[in-house]
């Protein structure tokens, strides 16, 4: 009788795990971000998701070290709901003279989160928008819910951004992926928190800046796919280039 139930459980345990292997779906993309000409870091992207819920993992690790780009290896985990909206967003970073161990978690009735630092063993509320994203979730957000223009809102370390963005035109991109109709778009940042802004990692929060414009270009094949983009800064812009994607 024992086996038999033991036999029974283990065959159930088996449909279950079968059952939700089933309806997870997972994609990765990788990119290079290159200046000069010189592909600097390596970016892996993985979203796995399963209904209205997911995780977005992103991997950057430096190729190659520059005085413009010095060492990176992070590590940013977002664990979101419907519309790719963070329940939790965790970055780890390790730049050169600057490491970070920060942890987010959404109340979205009560617009707050709650920033924990592990490093400094501190916890801090503050204010966020119904709809504030982190960089990565608000990229694939934006990418699968393109207009030709709309704002969207950022947490870029705990300072409310908003990101304002136009069709530009529709390109002919040649990438890895072949040859693929593209939708370009401008976009510029506003701060609209009063606090002063940090200097913390440089693929993130530096991107979110008033002086700088983000130009994406996202497929227009159905895919709606973050093909490239190009981030004006000084002295030199910097562009980020999908090397592969797999569904």
């Amino acid at each position: 009788m024992k086996n038999h139930d033991t036999r029974y459980f283990i065959l159930l345990f088996l449909i279950c795990l079968w059952f939700i292997q089933g309806n997870l779906f997972a994609e990765s993309y990788k990119y290079k971000i290159s200046c000069l000409g010189v592909r600097v870091v390596d970016i892996d992207i993985i979203n796995q998701f399963s209904n209205a819920t997911g995780i977005l993992t992103v991997n950057a690790n430096s190729r190659f070290i520059t005085s413009i780009f010095p060492f990176v290896h992070n590590t940013y985990v977002t664990k979101y709901e419907d519309g790719y909206l963070p329940i939790r967003y965790e970055k780890h970073v390790d730049q050169k003279k600057y490491l970070e161990e920060r942890t987010s978690t959404y109340n979205r009735n009560n617009k707050t989160a709650v920033l924990f630092d592990a490093r400094e063993n501190t916890s801090k509320k503050y204010t966020i928008m119904p709809e504030s994203r982190d960089f990565f979730s608000a990229l694939l957000y934006l990418s699968n819910h393109v207009q030709d223009k709309g704002d969207l809102w950022l947490d870029a370390n705990r300072l409310i951004w908003k990101a304002s963005y136009v069709s530009v035109g529709r390109e002919i991109l040649k990438t890895p992926l072949g040859k693929t109709p593209a939708i370009k778009l401008k976009m510029t940042f506003r701060k609209i928190s009063p606090e002063p802004k940090e200097n913390t990692d440089m693929l993130t929060n530096q991107l979110v800046n008033e002086d700088n414009t983000l130009y994406l270009w996202i497929s227009d094949d159905g895919r709606n796919l973050p093909l490239k983009a190009k981030y004006e800064r000084k002295p030199f812009p910097v562009y980020w280039e999908i090397v592969s994607y797999h569904s």
